[in-house]
């Protein structure tokens, strides 16, 4: 170090700022600086000329990153892409994004882009949900003919079998266990009143029901965790590994088991004959179990064909972060539609 500040010209710099307050000096730079004050004028003038210098550099540097020109900040965007451009069909998990962020359904499925996965598999939220699915569905299984004695020791078994192939990190493994195993009691309690109401009758089943009375031919689809059959009709279970809706939430954004049953009442899933729901219920498994029932609500399927309507309408937009979670809530094409330009409560552009 010494000898590199014995070199002909020599920039000491360091960050004033970090992300989110002043820095402060290390130390050899503060003992330098004042090594340089203690020399009397000479060393106090060659410090301040010194200081001088390096100011006039970030004079320079800061100019480099001036427009040459104005540019004005983008405002919030409501694109209206031609009637043809617009999907003909949409999952029933992309339903409660077109309520909440409708540029994130135009950029995903009108310009069909999609985030990139980092490098390398990482025990994300994506991953935590596949293994949780995965061992619940594989207890379901196991059991289908009615729950043992032993289900606890099933379940145990299922959750490790589970998360042997989906949690290949052994940190993370043993602690989505230990969740799922402090999850276990209240898991298999609402299991004997679920098997009490019904029989399970399909997992992780496809279905698919057109839209009637729209301009164009719509059709939404879904894939349901469990449809079990009961007392005149059907019980429809949506597992959820991280946090789920309110029960305000819920009734106002949540239409994914109401637009299911709406497949199932119509005949739309395969294997499952075409039956009326009876019960839905969202089943929470993380560091503790919570369960919330919904009452079926034929008029959903009203309100979705009336949202779809509008967004099918090319005279309509895609508004971004039309109806965002939190202020905090951060979209996958948020970087795209310029957020931090406009605000959530700019009034979304017209004249695309």
């Amino acid at each position: 170090f010494q000898q590199a500040l014995g070199a002909p010209r020599v920039i000491l710099t360091r960050a004033t700022r970090d992300a989110e307050a002043p820095t402060v000096p290390s130390r050899w730079l503060l003992r330098l600086e004042n090594l340089l004050l203690g020399l009397g004028d000479e060393g106090q003038r060659a410090l301040a000329e010194a200081r001088a210098r390096g100011t006039a550099l970030v004079d320079t540097a800061a100019r480099l990153d001036l427009p040459a020109a104005r540019v004005p900040p983008a405002r919030r965007p409501a694109p209206r892409p031609p009637a043809a451009a617009r999907p003909g069909e949409l999952p029933v998990t992309d339903v409660e994004r077109l309520v909440r962020d409708p540029y994130a359904v135009y950029a995903r499925r009108v310009l069909r882009l999609r985030r990139l996965d980092p490098p390398g598999r990482k025990p994300d939220a994506l991953a935590r949900g596949t293994a949780i699915h995965k061992a619940l569905d594989d207890f379901v299984t196991a059991t289908e003919a009615g729950l043992p004695e032993d289900a606890a020791r099933v379940f145990a078994e299922t959750v490790r079998a589970a998360l042997a192939t989906e949690a290949p990190w052994p940190a993370v493994n043993a602690i989505w266990t230990a969740r799922l195993h402090r999850a276990a009691a209240w898991f298999l309690a609402g299991e004997a009143d679920r098997r009490a109401r019904g029989t399970p009758l399909a997992r992780e089943v496809a279905g698919r029901r057109e839209v009637a009375g729209l301009p164009r031919p719509f059709a939404v689809t879904a894939r349901a965790d469990r449809i079990d059959a009961v007392a005149g009709g059907l019980a429809i279970y949506d597992y959820k590994s991280g946090s789920s809706p309110t029960a305000r939430e819920a009734a106002a954004f949540h239409l994914q088991l109401h637009l299911e049953a709406a497949i199932a009442e119509a005949g739309g899933f395969e294997t499952v004959p075409a039956a009326p729901a009876r019960h839905l219920e969202l089943l929470k498994l993380g560091k503790s179990g919570e369960t919330l029932p919904l009452d079926p609500d034929p008029e959903k399927w009203a309100k979705f064909r009336a949202l779809i309507a509008h967004y099918l309408d090319e005279a309509n937009g895609f508004p971004a972060r039309l109806r965002p979670q939190k202020l905090t809530w951060v979209g996958d094409y948020d970087h795209l539609s310029r957020k931090g330009e406009w605000a959530d409560g700019d009034c979304p552009e017209t004249d695309w």
